[in-house]
Order: structure tokens, then sequence, then C-alpha cells
């Protein structure tokens, strides 16, 4: 008999290994618990702009409310420098278009106030004196920006020269004058000077005049000067 002649055994009734089904994938974790994206870090041309103007802003503030007495020059003189020095330290990490562009506006204040003798001291904000008498009154009254009031009305003179300085960096100074002699000095770096009545304008305006000043009669003396803005002297 040959071997294909030969029966097939039959099949075996042991069962065999179960067959191996494939792992499931563990549930995916809800959303809530998934982690939220990392924030980038806030560009240090952002964080020192917002510190400058915040500085500024604070003191300027300071100073309108009458809290300090503010000088804004050096303020703005120390913005600049931590502006230079933040562009320096930052000048290969990306553009600071913002920086660029506070630093270009605090170098024309301060060119400006340079060039236009603008003295930036005696806060900022709207002031008026009313001095009463010889005693109450300052030797020199300064004001850096905003107007700046000087009632000299109630004043008795006597027979002496009264001086009195003013300045104002930038806005308005008005002086009134009791009827007495006056010689008044009135300065504008950019802007106006009306002394009673009379007035020049224009750029480095130096403009005085003197009323008649009769003998053995006192008199009042001004020295007012002005950065940018005005300059009125008139008469009770």
């Amino acid at each position: 008999m040959s071997s294909s002649d030969r029966p097939e055994p039959p099949p075996s009734d042991s069962p065999g290994p179960p067959p191996t089904l494939p792992e499931e994938a563990p549930p995916a974790p809800p959303e809530e618990w998934a982690s939220a994206p990392a924030r980038p870090p806030v560009p240090s041309t952002r964080l020192v702009l917002g510190v400058v103007l915040l500085v500024i802003g604070v003191m300027w503030l300071l100073g309108v409310t009458n809290v300090v007495e503010v000088s804004p020059l050096p303020l703005l003189d120390g913005a600049l420098i931590v502006v230079g020095l933040t562009l320096l330290v930052g000048s290969r990490t990306g553009r600071h278009s913002g920086l660029i562009a506070l630093g270009i506006v605090l170098t024309v204040v301060l060119a400006a106030a340079s060039t236009f003798d603008i003295r930036l001291a005696g806060g900022v904000g709207e002031r008026t004196f009313t001095p009463h008498s010889l005693d109450d009154l300052d030797k020199r009254y300064d004001l850096a920006l905003g107007q700046l009031t000087i009632d000299l009305r109630d004043i008795q003179v006597g027979t002496d020269l009264v001086v009195v300085e003013a300045r104002v960096g930038v806005g308005e100074l008005v002086v009134h004058v009791p009827a007495v002699p006056v010689q008044a000095h009135g300065q504008a770096g950019l802007g106006q000077v009306t002394i009673l009545g009379q007035e020049d304008s224009g750029f480095d305006v130096d403009f005085s005049l003197a009323s008649p000043h009769p003998s053995g009669t006192g008199s009042l003396g001004l020295e007012l000067s002005v950065g940018i803005g005005q300059v009125t002297v008139d008469g009770g």
C-alpha cells in the first residue's frame, strides 16, 4: 500500500490553546485632565516699557495731587537711561519697536527742554498763590508743567523795591500786580510775553516794561520766564 492510500488520522478531541486577542488601548484621559499649553514668557521689551510708563504715570499723579514735589526732568532722564540700557542688552533678542519709539519721544522732549531752556522743577498742575503781606511772599515761584498764578494785589510795597521771581517750564504764568510802579522783565523760549497790555511773541522772546516811577515811592520788580508757553502781567 502506498503512502497516499493511507487513511488520515481522525481529528483529536482535545481542545487547543485559545486564540490570543489583541490588547485594547487604555481609554484617553478626560479633556480637563490634559495639561494646558505653557504660556510664552513676556518679552522684556513689553515688561520694561510697562514699568517705565507705570513709574512716570505714578510720579505724575503724585505731582498733580500735590502729594510730593516732582521734578519731571530727572524722571525723564532716568527713563531714557533705562530704555537705552534695555535696548543695548536685548539688541540680539529681536525687535524692540516699542522701546525705540519711547526712546525717540524722550529724546525729543529732553532736546526741547534744553533748546528752549525748559526748567522742569516745582511740580505739575495748576497752582495759585495769594500772598497778603511781604512776609507771605516767596523770593521765587516754580512750576514744571501747568498754570502758575500769583496774585500780588494785596501786597504793600511801601518805599522799597520788592522783587519777585517766577518760572514755568511748559504752560502759563500769570501775575496780577497792585496799582504801584512795576518793572517787569519777561522771557519765553517759545511763546508770548504780555506785560500790562503790551506783548511780544515768537522764539527766544525777551521783553521788558517799566511803568512811571515817582520818586519816594516803592515799586515791584518782576523776573518772569517760561520755557514754552505764555507770560501775562496785568494790573489790579
